[in-house]
C-alpha cells in the first residue's frame, strides 16, 4: 500500500487498519472466534487512537459480543473490551454511559484479577478522569490517589502508572 494524502495528513495507517478490519470481520476468522475477538479489539483500539470513533465502536462491540459468548459477561476478556468502549463513550461526551461501563469493569476486575492489580489501577484512573470531566474534582482526586496507591503496590513508586496518575 502506498500512503494516501488527505488534508495534509498521511493515511497509510488508516488504510492498513481498514484492510485488517475487512479481514477480521470476514469469513477468514469465523471459525476462530477467540482470535477474531482479539483482532477486532486491537483494530477497534487503533481506530480510537486515530479518532475514527464510529468504526472503533462497531468493531469493539463485535469483539465484546464474541468475548461474552466465549468467556462470559463477567470475564476479564469482556471487561477489557468494555473498558475501551467506556473510553469511547467518554471521548464522545457520553459520561453517564462511560461511568456505567467503568464501574462494571472495576467490579469484574475486583473479582477476576483482584483489587490490587494493574487492571484495577487503569480503570480507577479512567474513573478519576470521568469524575474530573463531571466537575467532581474531589472525587477525581480520590480516584487518582487510589490509582497511585494500587499502582505503587503493583509495581513500585516509579512505575509508569504511578507517574501518569501523578500527572492527572
Amino acid at each position: 500500500l502506498r500512503p494516501i494524502r488527505a488534508q495534509g495528513r498521511n493515511n497509510y495507517a488508516r488504510d492498513l487498519v481498514d484492510l485488517g478490519a475487512q479481514r477480521a470481520t470476514g469469513f477468514e476468522l469465523a471459525n476462530q472466534p477467540a482470535v477474531q475477538s482479539r483482532l477486532l479489539d486491537m483494530l477497534g483500539t487503533t481506530y480510537r487512537e486515530l479518532g475514527v470513533l464510529d468504526q472503533a465502536q462497531r468493531l469493539l462491540m463485535q469483539a465484546y459480543q464474541i468475548r461474552i459468548k466465549l468467556f462470559g459477561p463477567y470475564s476479564q476478556e469482556a471487561a477489557e473490551t468494555l473498558q475501551i468502549l467506556g473510553e469511547i463513550a467518554s471521548d464522545r461526551g457520553e459520561l453517564d454511559r462511560a461511568g456505567k461501563d467503568f464501574n462494571q469493569v472495576l467490579n469484574i476486575y475486583n473479582h477476576t484479577v483482584g483489587q490490587v492489580s494493574e487492571k484495577t489501577a487503569e480503570v480507577t484512573d479512567d474513573i478519576g478522569e470521568l469524575k474530573r470531566l463531571h466537575g467532581d474534582f474531589r472525587g477525581a482526586e480520590r480516584s487518582y490517589l487510589d490509582t497511585i496507591d494500587i499502582a505503587t503496590q503493583v509495581g513500585g513508586a516509579h512505575n509508569d502508572q504511578v507517574l501518569n496518575a501523578k500527572n492527572d
